[in-house]
């Protein structure tokens, strides 16, 4: 664990290149290349599903060039022999609101940079997109390049990470294609209806390359978002706290029993590592999670509302959080929060209308019936 910058992807990346570097070092027959694919080796394909996760959910923040913009879980499975057998990895809880605002001084996922750097011109030319990202509001709004990273080089890392994890030929295009679509939204324009209150499209341009990519009808595409049925989700995940929950608990309780059934002399330690206190703070009835639910049912609660409830609630009376102390030159912290890794402020400004998270039932209707199977398949469910 640790702060952004501290190193956590940069290490686990060693030491998966290392499992692969080992696999690869005895005999091994290389696979037969599919007809469309060009599926790598299985230890080629783990190294590979690193650059094309970075390339969607990694950004430059603040604190990092290359800060992990979501959380992920790795499980690496080997044989008999000690090879590697197989490999799995759970994504969760991305940072979807960066897609369409960054900081000053930050930049959205990197993918949409390393199209922009026209190292592949073909691309440019089938997202009907030009070079230079600021004729795109959804990721112009911070910085644009980082000295640190060359986005030629990381689009052709990523481009050979598709090949070799086996997507088809048709897969790669709708990755790209949606990816370009995308872009294109944040260029949408819409103008209220003369004596109505309901917004029309200003133009149909834009929208007709988007519903291209998109493999959409444009005329439904913009009736559906300008005449949405909306359902607000109301879902909570807290995977990143109670994953390390689950490490700590293997880690420091479960190891030192194992050591007392081999019979080996151990005095048990108490780490100081549960979390349960925090992670009934963040999920119980009445905790944060709960209160956030129901400040975002009433039309006029505000985040200093918000604010007030959780001091009300857990102020004083619950050990893990505390009232942060005032910091120059710092944002403004509404609370602090005791987590395994140390003591975090944050800052609420912003959460009752993120929470909201309003989906618009009609466009997901449309993406389902989308030409672009990929598409479809991302909204099945």
């Amino acid at each position: 664990s640790g702060e952004s910058g501290a190193g956590k992807t940069v290490n686990t990346k060693r030491v998966i290149q290392y499992f692969a570097t080992i696999a690869a070092s005895g005999d091994k027959k290389k696979e037969e290349q599919q007809s469309g694919k060009m599926q790598g080796t299985l230890e080629d394909q783990i190294i590979s599903a690193n650059p094309l996760l970075e390339a969607f959910g990694n950004a430059k923040t603040v604190r990092n060039d290359n800060s992990s913009r979501f959380g992920k879980f790795i499980r690496i499975h080997f044989g008999a022999t000690g090879k590697l057998a197989s490999a799995d990895i759970e994504t969760y809880l991305l940072e979807k609101s960066r897609v369409t605002f960054q900081l000053k001084a930050e930049r959205s996922y990197h993918i949409f940079y390393q199209i922009t750097s026209n190292k592949k011109p073909e691309l440019i030319e089938m997202l009907l997109i030009t070079t230079n990202p600021y004729d795109y509001p959804f990721v112009s709004q911070g910085e644009i390049t980082v000295p640190s990273i060359d986005d030629k080089e990381e689009l052709m890392a990523t481009d050979s990470a598709i090949d070799i994890l086996g997507f088809t030929a048709d897969e790669k295009t709708a990755i790209y294609k949606l990816t370009g679509a995308v872009m294109h939204y944040g260029n949408l324009k819409f103008k209220q209806k003369p004596r109505e209150e309901q917004a029309e499209p200003d133009g149909t341009e834009v929208a007709d390359k988007a519903a291209y990519l998109m493999g959409l009808n444009s005329a439904d595409m913009l009736k559906a978002l300008c005449y949405p049925r909306v359902k607000v989700g109301n879902e909570y995940v807290t995977k990143g706290q109670t994953a390390q929950q689950f490490f700590n608990h293997h880690m420091f309780v479960l190891e030192q029993e194992e050591y007392k059934k081999e019979g080996i002399e151990w005095t048990f330690i108490d780490f100081g590592m549960d979390l349960a206190a925090c992670i009934e703070l963040i999920e119980k009835p009445m905790g944060i999670f709960s209160i956030l639910e129901e400040e975002c049912m009433f039309p006029k609660a505000t985040d200093t509302s918000f604010k007030n409830k959780l001091y009300d609630q857990h102020l004083g009376k619950s050990s893990n959080f505390q009232k942060p102390k005032p910091t120059k030159g710092k944002v403004e912290a509404h609370f602090s929060l005791i987590h395994y890794a140390g003591t975090v402020d944050y800052n609420i400004t912003g959460w009752l209308e993120k929470n909201k998270d309003p989906l618009n039932e009609t466009v997901i209707g449309l993406y389902q019936k989308s030409s672009v199977k990929t598409l479809a398949l991302l909204f099945a469910n």
